[in-house]
């Protein structure tokens, strides 16, 4: 899963203890205990990257560009434990996201495009506000 290009982190504990990762256009939450796992099915196209704020409970996942938006990648931003999309964050024109990370207080997500040349965005993600 990921890929050999994928050089991104790319698993993750979630607050209640939970492994948060993905494949292909789908994010997996995995209880390990229960061995049960939950899918977030808010992508179009492959996930590249992937990111949980601060309190390990919000993750944003990153996708190649969608044909439908122009060519434009986007990023969803979801709630690990409800599956619950937050946001979704249409990226200016370029190949895909390529990493994502959430700032110390969890309010503002930066995104990088894939392309050239390389885009950085800071969003207010909650508001969908680059």
């Amino acid at each position: 899963y990921g890929g050999l290009a994928n050089l991104a982190p790319n698993v993750f504990y979630s607050s209640s203890g939970e492994v948060v990762y993905y494949t292909a256009a789908v994010g997996i939450v995995l209880d390990k205990e229960a061995q049960a796992q939950r899918f977030f099915r808010g992508h179009s196209d492959d996930i590249h990257c992937l990111a949980l704020d601060p309190s390990r409970t919000i993750a944003a996942t990153g996708q190649t560009a969608d044909r439908e938006l122009g060519g434009r990648p986007f990023v969803c931003v979801w709630d690990v434990h409800s599956l619950q999309e937050l946001s979704k964050l249409v990226h200016g024109k370029v190949n895909r996201v390529a990493a994502v990370g959430f700032s110390a207080d969890g309010k503002l997500l930066a995104t990088v495009g894939c392309s050239a040349p390389q885009s950085v965005c800071v969003w207010q993600w909650a508001r969908q506000i680059p």
